[in-house]
């Protein structure tokens, strides 16, 4: 959906739906990092240490 949303920023022209976009990239990136993050120290200490 992420790029589609980019895709039609770029083709359209209007910068607003670009921006929306680029700041729906850096939601998903930052959330994959916690995930990441979270999925290895919780498997590291075999407890809950950020939950998911």
């Amino acid at each position: 959906v992420l790029f589609f949303i980019l895709a039609l920023g770029e083709l359209t022209g209007i910068p607003e739906i670009t921006i929306i976009g680029g700041y729906g990239g850096i939601f998903c990136g930052s959330l994959a990092i916690y995930l990441a993050i979270a999925d290895i120290l919780n498997e590291t200490y075999a407890k809950i240490v950020l939950p998911v």
